[in-house]
């Protein structure tokens, strides 16, 4: 199935690991994924859509199905690690958990459980 982000990223999860996962959000009751350990929720519109290299696989297989399985099931998986960057068309970046991200997207959810970590600019010389 093919989704756009709010803003504006496309991407697909192919309905045959949406089906293993038994994902169906019409039976979804939250407006998250399940964690214990987030410090936080926030709405996944204030952040901004990770996107991978061109030419790099947007998903692996079998942790986008564990984790869309873990949704359905309710089961407690680690926060999205975000941090803040100082420029940018939304407040949060996603650190850690472009999985996680995606997942949510296609659940269906507004929010994100979250870790919010200092800002870290990995192109700084």
């Amino acid at each position: 199935m093919r989704y756009v982000s709010h803003d504006s990223v496309d991407f697909e999860i192919t309905d045959a690991w949406l089906a293993r996962a038994g994902l169906n959000t019409s039976l979804l009751v939250d407006d998250h994924f399940a964690s214990a350990e987030a410090e936080t929720v926030i709405e996944i519109r204030q952040v901004s859509s990770p996107v991978r290299t061109p030419g790099e696989r947007w998903f692996h297989e079998d942790r986008m199905v564990r984790i869309l399985g873990g949704i359905v099931s309710r089961q407690s998986m680690p926060p999205i690690n975000v941090d803040e960057p100082p420029q940018g068309p939304h407040p949060y970046r996603v650190r850690d958990g472009l999985h996680r991200y995606y997942a949510s997207l296609a659940a269906g959810f507004s929010g994100i459980p979250v870790r919010i970590l200092p800002y870290f600019d990995i192109n700084a010389g």
